[in-house]
């Protein structure tokens, strides 16, 4: 185990996290964010830790590959703005670029409930919500993300 000390500034300082170990090989490590301690694990800028593909998996395993502006909302409704984002819908976990330190993140699944990206369509901004929450179907548990195409009940 290597010590880290890691700061996340965003929008003015708005979130502070702090990785007190980070193991060799992509363990998790205990990371403070508002006074909550979450599970995250870190990676060098070449991102050499996330897995770009996974087995019997045929394409890739991301919403989109690119880091993509995100609103990000947590179990426990703590929320960033802003923060570059994208979606791992093979193991259900977000992964964060962190500039100023140039490292990757990725919250474990469950911590982050709703992640709304800002996305542009023929140079039309829009946004794009994936929610976690929902019953069980299949191979899905009340943990996996949902792309939430009209928001309210049916």
């Amino acid at each position: 185990m290597r010590p880290l000390l890691t700061q996340l500034a965003v929008s003015g300082g708005l979130i502070l996290a702090t990785a007190t170990s980070v193991a060799q090989q992509g363990n998790s490590a205990p990371v403070t964010l508002n006074g909550q301690t979450l599970s995250i694990q870190f990676h060098n800028a070449q991102g050499l830790l996330i897995p770009v593909t996974y087995p019997n998996v045929q394409g890739t395993a991301y919403w989109k590959d690119d880091y993509t502006p995100a609103y990000l909302v947590m179990a426990s409704n703590q929320s960033v703005d802003r923060i570059p984002a994208k979606l791992d819908l093979y193991k259900q976990q977000v992964q964060v670029y962190l500039a100023d330190n140039q490292q990757e993140g990725v919250f474990s699944k469950g911590t982050i409930r709703k992640a709304i990206f800002y996305d542009t369509l023929d140079g039309r901004s829009r946004q794009r919500t994936f929610q976690m929450g929902f019953p069980a179907i299949d191979e899905q548990d009340s943990l996996s993300f949902y792309e939430v195409v009209t928001p309210g009940k049916a």
